[in-house]
């Protein structure tokens, strides 16, 4: 997906990186507020933070060895 957008716009790769980061910050609320109430909730929404946030680090590293 980001390979694409980055055909598009130069800049694509600190843009998904940002997006991903925003949509995993209320998954991570989620779990902070609902772990008393449902267990299996609490781990989707683990899952899709962790997921969201991990997917940064092949940008980043991309991003770091172009500019070296």
């Amino acid at each position: 997906m980001y390979v694409r957008y980055r055909k598009r716009n130069e800049r694509g790769d600190p843009i998904v990186c940002g997006v991903a980061v925003l949509l995993s910050i209320p998954f991570l609320i989620v779990v902070l507020l609902f772990s008393k109430d449902s267990l299996v909730s609490t781990w989707i929404c683990v899952f899709m933070g962790e997921t969201l946030l991990c997917s940064n680090w092949a940008l980043i590293s991309d991003m770091l060895m172009v500019k070296i």
